[in-house]
């Protein structure tokens, strides 16, 4: 169902002049770099996809809504053996966007996220290798 959405609006978007179309959209690359202050745990490097659509509104505002995927991860690691968490993240801006001139805009709105699918582990003893899975 999703691919069915997506791949309709493309086709809508290629296929209609450009007059047309009241809205722009965005496909992105993420990344997520955060290095939290926590003794505990450490957050590892992930990345994910993700798209936007903006709605015009004049010629120096728009509202903007997007979805992207995000894999969250996470190593807790001892002496005797380092544990990786990973669960899958999705990410949902509602932003009013300002454009100032032709190079810089700033955002205001809010974010939506939820954890989906499964939540995975992997300890890796560090003596002898993986013990589970």
């Amino acid at each position: 169902m999703r691919r069915n959405i997506f791949v309709f609006v493309i086709l809508l978007t290629t296929l209609l002049p450009q007059s047309a179309l009241a809205f722009k959209l965005t496909a992105s690359g993420i990344a997520n770099f955060s290095k939290p202050g926590n003794a505990i745990y450490d957050s590892r490097s992930a990345f994910g996809v993700g798209g936007a659509m903006e709605f015009g509104l004049g010629p120096f505002f728009g509202f903007e809504i997007g979805a992207f995927s995000l894999k969250r991860k996470y190593e807790n690691a001892s002496a005797t053996a380092t544990t990786t968490s990973t669960q899958e993240m999705l990410q949902a801006p509602f932003l009013l966007r300002a454009y100032l001139g032709g190079a810089l805009s700033l955002g205001a709105g809010v974010y939506y996220a939820q954890y989906r699918g499964d939540f995975q582990q992997s300890v890796k003893n560090n003596s002898t290798g993986l013990i589970s899975n």
